[in-house]
């Protein structure tokens, strides 16, 4: 088996200026908001390196997820996602340089031509030094009904 996850579809992240409250120039035209649910999300992950996933059967989200819980102290069971009719989607900010760092998405939305997952980094504006590496995260479940091409776009947030 490679080390590394070749099947797994990952896009560039779009991150807007600090200074700006996240999504300042957010686009409101889109056709629907999209349900989605999250299925994990956390401070530590294997996966080291900054990267959004858009994961389309179980082959794929079982290497992603193998990946992931290298770095966690306590296994978490892989959650349950019906492939037939769901798609994964995550953002993962792989090693941040000191604590106070979180991802959260925040919405989906659905356009004429994609589908564009909304999420934000936030940043602690205190220095706080870790006594753990963290790795935060956050992987949702979206209907595989959603358009196939999947764009992601990032602010940030001090706090």
């Amino acid at each position: 088996m490679k080390s590394n996850i070749l099947a797994i579809t990952l896009a560039a992240s779009t991150i807007s200026a600090i200074s700006l409250p996240a999504y300042a120039d957010r686009d409101r035209d889109h056709d629907r908001e999209i349900p989605f649910e999250t299925i994990a999300r956390g401070s530590q992950s294997g996966v080291t390196h900054q990267m959004d996933v858009v994961i389309r059967n179980a082959q794929e989200f079982e290497m992603l997820w193998m990946h992931h819980s290298q770095g966690s102290m306590v296994a978490e069971p892989m959650p349950k996602v019906d492939f037939e009719r769901e798609v994964v989607v995550g953002v993962f900010l792989g090693y941040t340089p000191s604590c106070g760092y979180d991802v959260k998405i925040n919405d989906v939305e659905e356009h004429k031509n994609h589908t564009q997952v909304r999420s934000q980094i936030v940043v602690s504006s205190l220095p706080l030094q870790c006594l753990i590496v963290e790795e935060p995260y956050e992987l949702i479940k979206i209907p595989r009904s959603a358009t196939w091409a999947i764009t992601f776009r990032q602010g940030v947030v001090m706090r």
